[in-house]
């Protein structure tokens, strides 16, 4: 998470409800971070990647305007909708994906934040995601 070789912003705490769930419900994710600068004129822009050998999803879920931030604590929620997999087969679902929370300037990324998404099929044969930490 840094930016010219300086760590702007560093994540200290996050919340994942639910941890488990069908694979394109929706989530509330909380995160606690520090900032080691100003922060302006930038977005949240969340994201779901389905990533195989032979093709790369990117499912653009949802962009917010991030408020002007100073250095120091701080804290964000999202309530993160249902994601769009309309297209995506579930034979490519059934790997890792990733769950990104990310911080855009004049276009570019700035940071990630990282959410692995493991995806099992469960007893009844849907597809349910597991949501893991980036901290643990």
């Amino acid at each position: 998470m840094e930016v010219g070789g300086d760590e702007i912003l560093k994540l200290t705490g996050i919340k994942i409800e639910p941890e488990t769930s069908p694979v394109q419900e929706g989530v509330k994710i909380a995160v606690d971070y520090t900032l080691s600068g100003e922060l302006t004129n930038w977005e949240w822009v969340v994201r779901y990647t389905v990533d195989v050998a032979y093709k790369r999803n990117i499912i653009d879920i949802f962009k917010e305007k991030g408020d002007a931030e100073k250095p120091g604590s701080h804290s964000k929620a999202f309530a993160i909708p249902n994601i769009n997999l309309e297209g995506v087969s579930k034979k490519d679902l059934m790997n890792v994906g990733l769950l990104s929370i990310c911080v855009v300037k004049e276009g570019k990324e700035l940071v990630a934040i990282n959410i692995v998404s493991q995806v099992t099929k469960n007893d009844k044969g849907d597809l349910v995601k597991t949501l893991l930490s980036p901290l643990e």
